[in-house]
């Protein structure tokens, strides 16, 4: 469902948000414009703000083009999730480790 802006809780005792930074498509980069916004409003409402990255990559080079241009960009807490969504493309176990390894030394 669209989420706005601001986005949209479920419920108002929600307790954590999730906002999608953005999606990487095997070298193509779309940043979500509603990301800083939705972390910002997510944080005010005094829910635990967690980061979204949609991942479509095939090995080191991908994951590190992604990642170099993502993980600068993450604007929630520091030890907060940043979950990458590898669902399709042809990502092998070792490039998806190693951008799982970048991600938790980032913080």
């Amino acid at each position: 469902k669209y989420q706005g802006a601001n986005g949209i809780f479920g419920y108002p005792h929600d307790k954590f948000a999730i906002a999608q930074v953005g999606g990487y498509y095997n070298g193509y980069i779309a940043d979500q414009w509603t990301y800083p916004t939705q972390v910002q409003y997510a944080i005010a409402q005094g829910k635990r703000a967690h980061t979204y990255i949609y991942a479509r990559f095939s090995n080191k080079y991908e994951a590190d083009q992604m990642l170099d241009h993502y993980l600068p960009k993450v604007q929630t807490p520091k030890k907060s999730i940043v979950a990458l969504d590898v669902e399709d493309g042809t990502p092998n176990t070792e490039a998806v480790l190693y951008a799982l390894d970048r991600v938790q030394k980032a913080g």
